[in-house]
């Protein structure tokens, strides 16, 4: 047997003795992983929710005398209890602690409380953020539902995003202190890294909140991570790691960014500066009470009805992306229709801040497209492209379009399917096709370079349709000249 010097046993000691430490450190449950385990929770898996069925689920909550420290919000049959375990099918639920990265500045409720009704919720929270903030009524309803809605984000289709549009001066971060107070593992920050979103959300699914977007230090990179953290599941690869960044998020702007993809995942808040001299500040003793009521009555409501599934009515009014937002906002008002209609109703005006203006081509092409659609059954692609050149040079514009460019245009309006001959590409018009154009044209018409277009071209060349009138567009001219502005 071969016989080491003593210096080479000893190192070799040490060596196993690390291993022994380290396998001892990452022992027990891959959930709770190494860095969820805190010191003094031994075989139990630290737990910030789990829902385990059989209207039985847990929620990490905030010791009530002990910041420093936390509890488990233990929600069985409908009533609520409070421990530093819970033992379920051989495992054993400790609450994570307040010294695990990423979970330290994550801010949570109290206790639970009892509330009287939703729409009271809603009420209390839209008076409690009119109290401090210059607020229409109106948007004030948005955001209530926004922060109502960060409470059950696993539950939603889309995390909803607020923004806070703004001057300097208009309220924007005192709105995002309110939101700290109020939402589901809220953390505010004036900046944040890539690093940064992977090691908060690897704890969590929080409420981000973040102040001066505008001077991030890599305006790219945060838009990116805010667009892709809309989608649940969606997940990011780097460096053969996986994370999601998914969640509810709030952030102010002073102006609005040129990111159309994430203008259009937001709702929008506009602030103004006010002279009231009422409003009261964040730090009022009042404030922080009522605030730390609501959340408690916030986590009574996200225990009772985590394990409902979502019942949506079909209401008209929000259409594509603004329909899985309300979706998100209404998910606990299912059953009181008078809200989610007037949610229905918010969501809709929303698309005036949201959508994107067209180019004074796609305007032309719009225009000529819905004219078409009166006179014709069909049309070539060529043809409309002198229809809509000899319309803009009428207007004095500079704009010329060739066959190829309307052909997109034309694709992009849903104009897809054209069939090929010896003349060119050609356009059916059905009934269908008829009742698409005119909704694109009820959606635009209200913009400004159609607006304008409208009242420069006199006569406007078509007679109001059954179509028409469903959608009250209104036109100018006689109507007999329809067939000579295609000639």
């Amino acid at each position: 047997m071969e016989i080491r010097p003593r210096h080479q046993r000893l190192h070799r000691t040490i060596r196993q003795d690390r291993v022994a430490r380290r396998f001892s450190k990452n022992s027990g449950s891959s959930t709770a992983g190494r860095r969820g385990r805190a010191v003094g929770d031994v075989g139990g898996i630290p737990t910030a929710f789990t829902d385990l069925g059989q209207e039985c689920r847990v929620e990490t909550v905030e010791h009530p005398t002990d910041p420093t420290r936390t509890l488990l919000a233990i929600y069985e049959s409908g009533n609520v209890r409070f421990g530093g375990q819970y033992e379920s099918n051989g495992r054993r639920l400790v609450p994570k602690q307040r010294g695990v990265e990423g979970f330290n500045h994550i801010r949570l409720p109290k206790g639970v409380a009892p509330y009287q009704s939703v729409r009271s919720l809603l009420l209390h929270t839209s008076n409690l953020l009119c109290s401090c903030v210059d607020l229409d009524p109106r948007m004030a309803t948005l955001v209530s539902a926004f922060i109502l809605s960060s409470w059950f984000p696993e539950k939603l289709p889309v995390a909803p995003y607020l923004a806070l549009v703004g001057m300097p001066g208009s309220g924007k971060t005192t709105v995002l202190r309110l939101l700290e107070m109020l939402c589901r593992h809220s953390s505010l920050v004036t900046d944040i890294t890539s690093a940064g979103f992977y090691q908060l959300y690897d704890q969590t699914t929080p409420t981000l909140l973040i102040d001066e977007t505008n001077t991030a230090a890599d305006q790219k990179k945060l838009a990116h991570l805010l667009r892709s953290g809309s989608t649940p599941g969606a997940l990011r690869l780097q460096k053969n790691l996986s994370f999601s960044c998914y969640g509810p998020k709030a952030f102010a702007w002073t102006d609005m960014p040129r990111d159309r993809a994430l203008i259009t995942r937001c709702i929008l808040i506009p602030m103004h500066e006010t002279d009231r001299t009422d409003l009261k500040r964040v730090t009022d003793p009042s404030i922080q009470s009522a605030a730390e009521d609501l959340q408690k009555q916030f986590l009574q409501l996200r225990l009772e009805r985590f394990g409902t599934s979502a019942n949506f009515e079909v209401i008209a009014g929000p259409q594509s992306r603004n329909r899985d937002l309300y979706e998100a906002l209404t998910f606990a008002l299912a059953g009181d229709k008078n809200v989610c209609e007037e949610l229905a109703s918010l969501l809709s005006e929303q698309e005036q801040f949201t959508r994107e203006g067209l180019s004074v081509g796609q305007a032309a092409v719009l225009i000529i497209l819905i004219t078409a659609m009166h006179s014709l059954t069909t049309f070539l692609v060529g043809d409309l492209t002198k229809w809509v050149d000899r319309f803009l040079a009428s207007q004095n514009e500079r704009v010329r379009l060739t066959p190829h460019t309307v052909g997109k245009m034309l694709t992009s309006f849903g104009i897809y399917s054209k069939k090929r001959t010896n003349r060119g590409w050609e356009v059916e018009v059905d009934q269908a096709r008829r009742r698409s154009v005119h909704v694109l044209f009820e959606k635009y018409q209200m913009e400004n370079n159609i607006a304008t277009m409208l009242l420069n071209s006199r006569p406007f060349p078509w007679a109001p349709c059954s179509i028409c009138n469903e959608f009250n567009l209104t036109t100018k001219g006689k109507t007999n000249k329809a067939s000579k502005k295609l000639q």
